[in-house]
């Protein structure tokens, strides 16, 4: 089935806008909000809540976490029917699979990491030599739930929320078996709880998306586009890695994606090198077969030639064009307007312009003003593609 909806047609600078305000605002809940203090900073081990007070904190933050995605959610949506939009199926898988799934996948994670008072300190008390510390039970009890929490929202906004909205507006036949579409990349795998033992391993990260990718580029080694597309994956991978390594160590990160994040960064060097030559070789190339302007003059600069064309030129516009001939020669091109109304001649005219009005097709061409090319305002110069 051809999508109806275009994601570019959405307006994303007024979405990101929006989007930003709102993670100030979560941030500002939350810190203003009931939340648990950092463990580093709380001090005696009593001041930790029971496991009634605890679980209803947990049920609270998952209320909370449901809640943040539905407005990121309702941000979308609104912005869609404020452009005249229709809400359909596919709008809304789009929205799923392009913007809720990467909320939920990088900020609601920072999110509970934040209400929970999971920090730096949190993730070193997860290390088996401080398991017998009341302050370690009680960070794998934070970030156990932080995983929790997290994976139950992904399930339920994936199984549940988009599915059942979609199906409401008919778009999808109901039918036993069929699937939602398919997304343009792995699904993620909830960051799962601590392994008991190594004897049970979590689950994998599927690496489909990198094997076709690599597979492709054996056979078209300098496809740019292909370099980029692993490019994106591989740091996607090293991102998520990163996560896993601060829950739990670089143990999680190797079960996970078979590596850890500094060994995916490593993969991803060469490939960054062999894009940045890749880009840089048809600028250079481009900038060998510029042509190169010719210009000679007389002696006293009266006439000229530029490009093959020549004139005469009456002396106060020869004296402006050897001034910044002769700057250019120096190594300093650019002749500040003021210095050249004060040559002999030029006093009584009000603006540099106005001294080639009788040569006009100069301007621009021969006769550049700085600000027009980037190079600062008030100032002037010989065309850039003259060199000496």
């Amino acid at each position: 089935m051809i999508s109806s909806f275009r994601w570019g047609a959405l307006d994303h600078a007024t979405i990101e806008r929006k989007l930003s305000a709102l993670k100030r605002e979560i941030r500002t809940e939350i810190t203003s909000g009931d939340h648990l203090t950092p463990i580093g900073e709380s001090g005696n081990i009593g001041t930790f809540r029971s496991h009634r007070l605890f679980h209803s904190f947990e049920v609270i933050q998952e209320e909370r976490a449901n809640e943040w995605v539905d407005r990121v959610y309702k941000i979308y949506c609104d912005q869609w029917a404020a452009q005249g939009g229709e809400k359909t199926g596919d709008f809304i898988w789009a929205v799923w699979s392009n913007a809720l799934y990467h909320f939920i996948l990088e900020d609601i994670l920072a999110f509970l990491r934040q209400a929970f008072g999971v920090d730096d300190r949190a993730m070193r008390l997860l290390d088996r030599a401080f398991a017998s510390l009341p302050q370690a039970t009680e960070a794998t009890r934070r970030v156990s739930s932080v995983n929790r929490i997290y994976s139950d929202v992904l399930k339920r906004w994936s199984e549940q929320t988009i599915p059942t909205e979609a199906n409401a507006l008919k778009v999808f036949i109901s039918a036993p078996g069929l699937n939602a579409p398919s997304f343009s990349f792995p699904p993620v795998e909830p960051v799962p709880p601590r392994p008991t033992s190594s004897s049970e391993p979590g689950p994998k990260y599927k690496r489909t998306n990198e094997k076709d990718l690599r597979a492709r580029l054996r056979q078209d080694p300098a496809n740019h586009l292909l370099q980029q597309q692993l490019l994106d994956e591989l740091s996607k991978q090293q991102r998520l890695a990163q996560e896993l390594v601060d829950l739990q160590g670089p143990e999680l990160a190797i079960s996970v994606f078979g590596r850890t994040d500094l060994e995916i960064a490593e993969e991803i060097k060469p490939l960054k090198i062999s894009l940045i030559i890749t880009q840089d070789a048809p600028e250079q190339e481009a900038k060998k077969k510029e042509p190169v302007a010719v210009f000679t003059h007389s002696e006293s600069y009266e006439t000229i030639t530029f490009n093959g064309e020549s004139c005469t030129l009456p002396e106060r516009q020869a004296a402006v064009v050897k001034l910044l001939h002769e700057a250019l020669q120096k190594g300093h091109p650019a002749v500040s307007g003021r210095k050249i109304m004060s040559l002999p001649g030029c006093e009584d005219v009000s603006s540099v312009r106005d001294i080639f009005k009788s040569r006009i097709q100069l301007w621009g061409t021969l006769i550049v003003n700085c600000e027009d090319i980037g190079e600062g305002r008030g100032f002037y110069r010989l065309h850039p593609s003259i060199t000496t």
